[in-house]
């Protein structure tokens, strides 16, 4: 028993000196006899596995290794996360050599299997989690190396190469969404990182298709997710005027109106206030606050901001429909609250850009023109019959001209205008007044008698008298 003893030793000793002196071949014969008499002995598979990792083969000294370990383990079950012996640790670290290996030979599954030997000797040792994620999103199991990100994530996320990997896989997944989140949070962390540099080349192409995506979600009206992808769009490009400004008319179209105009001043001052179509649009939002003002019935605050519509930033006080509506707008708080010269003004304001407008374009949208002139008439009507209460004939004259002017087909505007002629005294131009609201109403009876009265025998008071003997 000692002679068996002391020849696995000396074969042991001879082993280790072949092995130093480089004759691994030799070492494995010598151990290979040596295991024949004592094979329950750790050393000998320790030894016989380093001669093996002399010779590259790493696939047989892993096994040598695991029988040692398991030797040395005896009965005992081990307990994971338990401290290792040496053994124990270099066969971890023999399963991630070879699974680097099988990564750059791309055999992903058999790489995938020694990242997880590795992993079940030492499941907190972050470097085989890594080596596991980098086979799994070799052998395109997307979902899993994901996972297994995200856990290493939340245990330590200042790790800006597990950002990288992760852009990498969803890049090739084509979640162009995550890729510039992560993005994002590595351009902060490692700027200079080589990955980071070589990924951020590609930032523009991305911006841009995320711009895309966003427009064609605004035209469908998924305003949240065209302004989500907008977001990410700015975290790319950051102060971007462009940007600010699409994402600017997303949130108008969202009814976001106050993040809207925010986004739009952003923009002009990005910049340098030369943006003209964002001034405009500040102006736009500037009326439709007003307006929603105006709704909530807060007039003043809606004045304020019809002010600020219409006064405009600097290169943006031209004058087009839109703008010129504001004053109308404008006009209805002013009525609201009682100034009807403010009113009257705006009104006015409005119709004599219109006309500007109409002449140089060719037309207006005449549903709003008309609109506006009937307000405009009925204000200079209003204030027509004021002037006669105290007793300003002439006055009230010319405000109810103004008014026909405006309307010339409503009916009391040319009567009120008929009733006060007579009391000027201008009979020839009442009696026009009363045949033209005759002609627009034939059965207005005040216009009828004051038409006799003044001219008894007009065919339109004999006719009205025929035709109600008719009837």
């Amino acid at each position: 028993m000692q002679d068996s003893k002391d020849s696995v030793q000396r074969r042991l000793n001879d082993a280790n000196e072949l092995i130093a002196r480089g004759k691994y071949e030799s070492a494995v014969i010598h151990l290979q006899k040596a295991i024949f008499l004592c094979p329950e002995d750790p050393d000998l598979y320790i030894a016989r596995g380093d001669a093996y990792l002399g010779v590259y083969d790493i696939s047989s000294a892993i096994q040598n290794y695991r029988r040692a370990d398991k030797l040395e383990q005896g009965s005992e079950k081990r307990v994971p996360g338990a401290a290792l012996s040496s053994t124990g640790l270099k066969l971890a670290d023999l399963h991630a050599t070879y699974c680097r290996r099988l990564l750059s030979a791309q055999r992903y599954d058999s790489a995938e299997a020694q990242a997880n030997f590795a992993i079940s000797l030492r499941p907190f040792h972050a470097p085989f989690h890594v080596l596991l994620v980098l086979a799994q999103s070799g052998a395109n199991k997307w979902d899993e190396a994901l996972d297994g990100i995200r856990s290493m994530l939340e245990a330590d996320p200042r790790q800006p190469e597990l950002y990288v990997l992760r852009c990498r896989i969803n890049i090739e997944r084509k979640c162009l969404e995550q890729v510039v989140d992560d993005m994002t949070r590595l351009v902060r962390l490692a700027p200079e990182h080589p990955e980071v540099v070589a990924l951020s080349e590609g930032m523009h192409a991305w911006t841009e298709q995320l711009v895309a995506k966003s427009m064609e979600n605004v035209i469908r009206e998924r305003y949240d997710d065209a302004l989500a992808l907008l977001d990410r769009s700015l975290n790319l490009r950051p102060g971007d005027s462009d940007l600010l400004y699409k994402r600017g008319i997303a949130q108008r179209l969202a009814g976001r109106l106050e993040d809207a105009m925010k986004d739009m001043e952003d923009a002009l001052e990005a910049a340098s206030g030369n943006y003209p179509e964002a001034a405009r649009q500040l102006r736009i939002l500037h009326n439709e606050m007003g307006v929603q003002y105006h709704g909530w019935d807060l007039y003043p605050e809606a004045i304020e901001q019809f002010d600020l519509a219409i006064r405009g930033q600097v290169g943006s006080e031209d004058i087009d429909e839109a703008m010129a509506m504001v004053y109308a707008n404008r006009g209805d708080c002013y009525q609201l609250l009682g100034s009807d010269d403010k009113a009257l003004q705006d009104y006015e304001l409005c119709i004599h850009q219109l006309d500007l407008i109409k002449k140089d374009a060719g037309g207006v949208n005449e549903e709003a023109y008309s609109r506006v002139a009937r307000k405009c008439g009925e204000s200079l009507f209003n204030r027509g019959r004021l002037a006669v209460t105290f007793g300003e004939y002439s006055r009230a004259a010319t405000f109810f001209t103004k008014a026909i002017d405006m309307c010339p087909d409503v009916v009391e505007f040319s009567f009120q205008r008929a009733e006060i002629l007579g009391r000027l005294e201008m009979y020839k131009q009442q009696k026009e007044d009363l045949e033209r609201v005759l002609t627009l109403d034939p059965r207005h009876a005040r216009a009828r008698t004051l038409l006799q009265r003044v001219s008894p025998h007009h065919s339109l008071v004999l006719g009205a008298g025929v035709s109600g003997l008719n009837s």
